[in-house]
């Protein structure tokens, strides 16, 4: 019965990430809309031509929701996936190494779990945006990322989410190094990379899937704090934070444009909760 509810909470949540995905890849396109033309319809509630209302420029707000989806979903995978082989490679080869190698690089991870990771993020960002501008510029990147600041969030943000992974993936290496299949490596004489590669990395794949789809929502809230602070995605371009952060700017005790709010933060929650629903679903189905 638990196993039958987990099917359906995991059918669920992949059908919802799966329709946010779709209308962000596909939905700028037919809009009637550019998400960076203005006009004068300033703050219009929403109507059959506006489904979403418009913001203070006119903008149509639906095509701008669904526009930011592509940068925070982008944002979000793309930092996950660091954090992903940081992650795995560091727990892999500090569990499997053990000894005073496993002490120093978990001494590391404790280090880095002690500083501010939006912080770093932060002094990442001011550090190196116009480097990172100048760059993009000279090996031709400005045509695939729009903003500099996008590869400084991809970076920043894979780079502070790998220490959970990493301890975890450690911790699992540390007990399934001592099973039978292994010791049998080891004495076929396997090198220690092809024992972590073929006989541990596949047995941890499951885990490591749980974690990654808890470490998607985790970057994108990330990215949307900072873009709420002005730290992210720069206009005319938008993702979900900077929507957000326009949204409470209109907020005055004279009038308060609900719709401004309460679309970007309608999908953002729904894209987090079924990512972490699909998390929590896969962690117990793997648990039984």
């Amino acid at each position: 019965m638990v196993t039958s509810q987990n099917n359906k909470t995991i059918l669920f949540c992949l059908l919802v990430l799966g329709l946010v995905v779709l209308l962000a890849a596909v939905g700028p396109h037919y809009s009637a809309y550019d998400q960076k033309a203005t006009s004068g319809e300033q703050f219009s509630p929403p109507s059959s031509a506006h489904w979403f209302g418009t913001d203070v420029h006119g903008r149509d707000l639906l095509t701008r929701v669904l526009s930011g989806a592509r940068i925070s979903l982008l944002v979000g995978a793309t930092g996950a996936l660091v954090s992903l082989v940081v992650g795995v490679l560091y727990g892999l080869i500090s569990g499997y190494a053990g000894g005073w190698l496993d002490n120093l690089m978990m001494r590391f991870v404790e280090i880095l779990y002690s500083l501010p990771r939006l912080i770093v993020v932060i002094v990442l960002i001011s550090l190196f945006d116009q480097q990172a501008k100048t760059w993009m510029q000279h090996h031709g990147l400005a045509a695939w990322v729009p903003e500099s600041r996008l590869l400084l969030l991809f970076a920043g943000l894979g780079l502070v989410e790998w220490l959970t992974m990493a301890r975890v993936v450690r911790g699992q290496v540390l007990s399934l190094r001592e099973r039978a299949f292994v010791q049998a490596a080891r004495s076929m004489g396997q090198t220690p990379a092809l024992i972590l590669l073929k006989h541990l990395l596949p047995n941890l794949l499951p885990l490591i899937l749980v974690y990654l789809t808890l470490t998607v929502p985790s970057v994108i809230l990330e990215e949307s704090f900072l873009s709420f602070l002005g730290l992210g995605v720069q206009a005319p371009y938008a993702s979900w934070g900077t929507l957000l952060s326009d949204g409470a700017e209109m907020i005055n005790p004279l009038q308060i444009h609900w719709w401004l709010l309460l679309a970007p933060a309608s999908f953002m929650a729904l894209t987090l909760l079924a990512f972490n629903f699909l998390g929590d679903a896969l962690r117990d189905r793997i648990g039984r």
